[in-house]
């Protein structure tokens, strides 16, 4: 599934939060356009940026920073934030209030990329994925599997561990190597989101219209008039 298969899942089996993007992510699987750079290729269009978000994703800054990169470049800035930007079902995924309670609030925003920061970014691309009508790279697939697969041989191994203390060190070595590789993939997320909003978000400074797709371009049409 990782290394053989670039095809996207038939469906969502995830439930809960997780289910909630997912779903979201493959249904956007027909849309007409692509992304600048691919996952696979983001470390070498914006290499600082790929790497600071790499060795910065536990403190959640990158999160945070993603998240207000997307608000500022396709809606009204912060003020538009909502937990999760409405992509899960109606309850914030930190603490369970509703989503409405945490508009345009920065400290939650804050909250969620420190709590939430590979899940967070996975948001803010998926918002970008929503404004401007793009579908997953078949290689996107293959990279954010391998690290879900990692995080999962993750949970088994310290399961095991509880139970024959002889795994406890093997359990720990796949522990770092699934964190390390998430970090590595929500690096090559957040350059992948730079690269993409590069140019909108200097048109937007220069008062040029910004193309996004479908409903979400009368509105950023009028906020630039504004």
């Amino acid at each position: 599934m990782c290394f053989l298969s670039s095809e996207p899942p038939k469906e969502v089996k995830a439930k809960g939060t997780q289910g909630d993007v997912n779903n979201k992510l493959l249904g956007l699987q027909s849309a007409p356009n692509e992304f600048k750079v691919g996952l696979a290729g983001a470390c070498c269009a914006e290499p600082l940026c790929c790497l600071g978000a790499f060795f910065a994703c536990p403190t959640g800054i990158p999160a945070c920073c993603a998240r207000k990169m997307v608000l500022d470049t396709y809606m009204n800035g912060t003020e538009d934030y909502v937990c999760c930007q409405n992509y899960m079902a109606k309850a914030c995924c930190c603490c369970g209030v509703p989503t409405d309670s945490c508009k345009g609030n920065v400290v939650a925003m804050c909250c969620e990329g420190f709590c939430c920061p590979a899940f967070s970014v996975s948001i803010a691309r998926l918002h970008v994925m929503e404004m401007k009508q793009i579908r997953p790279d078949p290689c996107d697939w293959r990279i954010i599997q391998c690290s879900n697969c990692l995080q999962l041989l993750a949970c088994i191994c310290k399961i095991a561990a509880c139970f024959i203390k002889e795994l406890e060190y093997a359990a720990c070595i796949v522990d770092i190597i699934a964190d390390v590789v998430t970090c590595s993939v929500t690096g090559c997320m957040v350059a992948q989101i730079q690269a993409e909003t590069k140019d909108d978000a200097k048109a937007k400074a220069e008062g040029k219209p910004v193309a996004v797709a479908g409903a979400a371009q009368p509105q950023v049409e009028a906020m630039i008039r504004q």
